[in-house]
């Protein structure tokens, strides 16, 4: 193992742990038959669109309802607290905070191994969702859809950061989350 310097943000032991610690989990099967959801629903929209603007179908339905208004806070949400609330239910964190790493370098890690997976999960959702829905409407809504992929990773650091945090104030974090995903988030949209 290599030592952090003192500029280095992350710790590449701790990022190659956490990949593993989220990735190596039976949530990464559930938020695949997650991303399926929106696929779904594009293939539907496709098969009974006679009347409906594809564009504002996809913008308003698929994006902003479903992808950015459920699936991206709760995916974000289970990996946001899994990526730290492990430790903590293990008993790994003595262990973790006991090494000569600062502890913003191992948030810091973690979070960007949250934050690239919930980004890859829901642009992996978005990129196979949006040309199924836009698929012979004669619109060219690429530049539209690549501004939306854009947008849902900035909000995906954002709710990362979000339950990250909320994993280190709170033993409860996951409840916490839920109520805020199905609560708050359903009242916004």
């Amino acid at each position: 193992e290599r030592l952090l310097l003192p500029g280095e943000p992350m710790n590449d032991t701790i990022v190659r742990l956490t990949a593993r610690q989220l990735f190596g989990q039976k949530r990464t099967l559930f938020i695949a038959l997650l991303v399926a959801i929106p696929v779904l629903f594009a293939i539907l929209f496709r098969l009974n669109s006679e009347n409906t603007d594809a564009m504002d179908w996809v913008t308003n339905v698929l994006f902003v309802r479903v992808l950015v208004g459920s699936l991206l806070p709760f995916v974000a949400l289970i990996f946001g607290t899994a990526a730290l609330g492990t430790e903590f239910e293990d008993g790994t964190a003595v262990y973790l905070l006991s090494k000569p790493v600062p502890r913003w370098k191992i948030v810091a890690s973690k979070l960007v191994v949250a934050w690239a997976a919930t980004a890859l999960f829901v642009l992996v959702a978005s990129v196979v969702s949006a040309p199924i829905a836009l698929q012979g409407s004669g619109v060219d809504g690429s530049s539209m859809v690549t501004g939306l992929i854009v947008a849902e990773v900035v909000a995906a650091f954002a709710y990362c950061a979000v339950f990250l945090a909320l994993s280190i104030l709170t033993a409860h974090a996951l409840l916490v989350g839920l109520l805020y995903v199905f609560i708050w988030e359903a009242v916004l949209t």
